[in-house]
């Protein structure tokens, strides 16, 4: 569930922008319902081999059977109060609870992972929109094991609405060097060990 985007939005179809199977039909059809698509790799991380396009002419060559093509949600409203511009929000979960929560933006693109250029920032959950709360607690409650971490990433639309970018079983947890993102990663740390300890 956490590695497969299409799977993803197979179970949160209402939380994650429509999605489909990369066929040449399917990039036609959304581009001409959408005007502009995102592609992107079913099952890779890290915001690898992503092309966000507007035309068929711009449609690069892909293997279609491991792409999938998503309706492209503008991000680039930001979040009130929170950030300003393309962003994405993460919130980091060990056995349900949310113990991280940072907030990554580039001002040069429209993709904010931070291993594209994009900056990262500590946010407390007090912090998080209650609409994203609410996908959050969501997609909680459809893990089914008792030991786990994960992350869920949001964005928001410019109506101020929160859409899942992707879920990751394996959540970026380097921090070193960053002052104030090593205070944030102490929590998800202890919260691992205790679950390593019931392990």
């Amino acid at each position: 569930l956490c590695k497969d985007k299409l799977m993803t939005f197979d179970r949160f179809s209402e939380s994650v922008p429509e999605t489909r199977r990369a066929s040449s039909s399917d990039i036609d059809e959304m581009l001409d319902e959408f005007g502009k698509v995102v592609l992107k790799p079913r099952f890779a991380y890290g915001a690898k081999g992503i092309h966000i396009v507007d035309q068929e002419d711009d449609v690069p060559e892909i293997d279609h059977g491991e792409y999938i093509v998503q309706r492209f949600v503008d991000a680039s409203g930001g979040i009130d109060g929170l950030v300003k511009g393309s962003h994405d929000l993460r919130a980091i979960l060990v056995d349900g609870e949310v113990k991280g929560c940072y907030v990554r933006y580039n001002e040069d693109s429209e993709i904010s992972n931070v291993s594209q250029g994009g900056v990262k920032e500590a946010v407390s959950i007090e912090e998080f929109p209650d609409s994203a709360l609410d996908i959050i607690n969501e997609v909680n409650d459809s893990i089914e094991y008792s030991t786990s971490l994960f992350s869920v990433d949001l964005f928001f639309d410019p109506e101020g609405n929160p859409w899942i970018i992707e879920l990751n079983s394996k959540p970026g947890l380097n921090f070193f060097g960053e002052e104030d993102l090593k205070k944030e990663i102490t929590p998800i740390m202890e919260a691992l060990i205790e679950s390593f300890k019931k392990i």
